[in-house]
């Protein structure tokens, strides 16, 4: 099973207002769960880009980013025949499907994408995921950064996929 690993970072909390998303990030996994491909970037989100003290993403780094629309097209043939997983899927396919409706991408209903988050909830009864990470073993280098944060959730993925006889809890 190939897996499509995904992060946003986001000017805010509710897609279906006015917050927009300022960067993505994709770690694409073989049926091991190695790592095929990475690529992430910054997007311009037409408006203020939030919470700079959480994600570190000022208004001169986007100024001249592309636009949600102008990847769409990357993102999704990224996404197509794989798993998509994310940590706080609800939250982050939420901002998948606004960004593709203002796109102008026909979609009836939201994307289907494993939790990682809920997944660690249940096994070690922690969500965030610093904390995973930390009881997992996996590195977190660059928390907030979309593709610092999809390495990490990879890791996660991988981790419920092979390794989860190795840890006692």
């Amino acid at each position: 099973m190939t897996f499509a690993v995904i992060d946003f970072e986001t000017t805010g909390l509710v897609p279906e207002r006015t917050d927009r998303v300022v960067e993505v990030g994709v770690v694409l996994t073989d049926d091991q769960g190695n790592t095929e491909h990475e690529w992430t970037t910054l997007l311009n989100p037409g408006r203020d880009v939030g919470a700079t003290h959480i994600h570190g993403i000022a208004a001169c780094d986007v100024v001249d980013a592309p636009r949600f629309a102008d990847i769409a097209d990357h993102l999704l043939s990224m996404l197509y025949g794989r798993v998509v997983v994310a940590h706080n899927a609800t939250f982050d396919m939420r901002f998948l499907y606004r960004e593709l409706a203002l796109a102008r991408y026909a979609i009836s209903c939201l994307p289907m994408a494993l939790c990682s988050m809920k997944w660690a909830r249940r096994v070690i009864g922690t969500a965030k995921l610093a904390h995973c990470c930390e009881a997992f073993g996996i590195p977190l280098d660059n928390a907030h950064s979309a593709l610092g944060d999809a390495r990490a959730i990879r890791g996660i993925c991988t981790y419920g996929i092979d390794g989860l006889s190795r840890w006692r809890p």
